[in-house]
């Protein structure tokens, strides 16, 4: 009879279950606007504040402070339907100089009233920037210690403790890899109808490339399964492109796909970036496993920077603009200088002739002399012309290759002491590098930062 009863018990339970909304205590989900626009596409992308909740590693890639505040509602998840409201916030902070790397906070508050029950998160973690160089890239680590707090309604809070850890490959400017174990331990924690959830144990593998503005980050995520959902496999795309203004920042425009076992979705999404600030927002679109719309908003900014990129771009069509101009002028005094060279032709002959009818006395004394005169004023003046439009040209091809590569260098430097990021910094002095390359420049100051920057120092 008992058995029976337990039995019976057993069935129940598991007919329940398929009902129960599909999320887990500190599953994976969606942490900023940024990353809920790409699909959650997030492992090897090494320039995001929420970083720690992907991987710890890409943190070291950030070289001024920065911070962010989010909030997102969740209807759907790729864990799947449910009804989660979720707020948190995150900082990276450099680390002290000899360490190379960058230090992340965060802290996360989950409401999923559906359940009901309550998260809350706290983290510190640290990444490392260039910690091994192998020749075509560097390989960096990373990991958090963190502090899970869960309770369902009705029940007292329950505190456990987990670890993070993250590795990041980037080779060039261009390429990343990254992976990621996310909630080491699996600790445990109470759920609804008595039973006990768990942290599920995350695994995250990603690739990413990123060329100027352009980011496409494509990543394979497992999670275990835990008592309330089955194991989650999916595959996310997401794609990001920033378009820089000349007055008013930048915007970005991003869309993803998260293609899962449990949940498929789409979403898009658009940024705005002025002044070290930036605005995100993101749409989330069900395409099976749930009904709502989910949406998402992020506010972040970077201490010290201006917005770098825009500034490089604009610096780029200034330079591009003054080239032109400068070519339209050279050609222009060549035109010239061709029309004085036949002006002067034209009054030689006209002297020559003069003289010619002088010689046989087919002009009067006075009427040769004042006509000789006029020729040779005009000559003089004619010939002041040439010669201060040849020194004119001598100079502006002369502006060296010198005095524009210390031109563009100087605007490097601005770049660089706004707090531009390491990639658009690579980019520009291989820009420079190609720009000046077999010309009669010292290269030798690019050359070395270039080597400093790959080196990541």
């Amino acid at each position: 009879m008992k058995r029976r009863t337990l039995n019976a018990l057993c069935g129940a339970v598991c007919l329940f279950l398929p009902a129960t909304p599909a999320f887990s205590a500190f599953e994976d989900i969606f942490y900023d606007a940024r990353s809920a626009a790409m699909g959650g596409a997030m492992t090897a992308i090494p320039d995001d504040p929420a970083a720690l909740f992907y991987n710890p590693s890409a943190l070291g890639q950030t070289r001024i402070p920065e911070v962010e505040a989010s909030d997102l509602s969740l209807k759907n998840a790729p864990s799947g339907a449910g009804n989660q409201q979720i707020g948190d916030a995150s900082a990276i902070l450099p680390a002290p100089e000899g360490l190379n790397g960058s230090f992340g906070f965060a802290g996360l508050y989950d409401q999923n009233s559906s359940l009901p029950e309550t998260d809350r998160e706290i983290k510190m973690g640290y990444g490392s920037r260039g910690l091994f160089d192998t020749g075509s890239g560097t390989l960096d680590l990373g990991g958090s210690l963190d502090y899970l707090n869960g309770s369902v309604e009705g029940g007292s809070p329950v505190g456990r403790a987990a670890a993070d850890l993250g590795a990041l490959y980037k080779w060039g400017d261009r390429y990343s890899v990254g992976a990621s174990i996310l909630n080491l331990g699996e600790p445990q924690f109470p759920a609804p109808q008595g039973l006990i959830d768990m942290a599920p144990t995350t695994l995250r593998a990603g690739f990413a490339e990123s060329l100027s503005g352009y980011t496409i980050d494509i990543d394979g995520v497992h999670q275990n399964a835990t008592a309330l959902i089955p194991a989650l496999n999916y595959a996310a795309l997401g794609m990001e492109r920033w378009f820089p203004t000349a007055e008013y920042g930048s915007i970005a425009a991003r869309a993803g796909l998260n293609m899962g076992n449990l949940n498929k979705s789409f979403s898009a999404g658009i940024g705005w970036r002025i002044m070290g600030a930036e605005v995100d927002y993101a749409l989330l679109l069900p395409m099976s496993g749930a009904t709502g719309t989910s949406d998402a908003v992020s506010l972040s900014f970077r201490f010290g920077a201006s917005d770098p990129q825009a500034e490089f771009e604009r610096i780029l069509r200034e330079e591009i603009a003054y080239r032109k101009k400068l070519s339209t002028a050279l050609q222009s005094s060549q035109i010239h200088q061709w029309e004085l060279d036949d002006e002067l032709k034209n009054l030689k002959d006209q002297l020559d002739s003069l003289k010619s009818q002088l010689a046989n006395k087919t002009l009067s004394e006075e009427e040769a002399k004042s006509k000789l005169k006029a020729l040779q004023d005009r000559l003089e003046g004619e010939a002041k012309k040439a010669a201060l439009l040849k020194e004119a040209r001598a100079r502006a091809s002369k502006m060296s290759e010198q005095e524009k590569f210390t031109r563009d260098w100087n605007a490097y430097e601005k770049l660089k002491i706004n707090g531009a990021p390491n990639t658009l910094l690579i980019h520009s002095v291989k820009e420079i590098l190609r720009a000046y390359k077999n010309k009669p420049v010292d290269l030798a100051p690019a050359n070395r930062e270039l080597l400093r920057l790959i080196n990541g120092k």
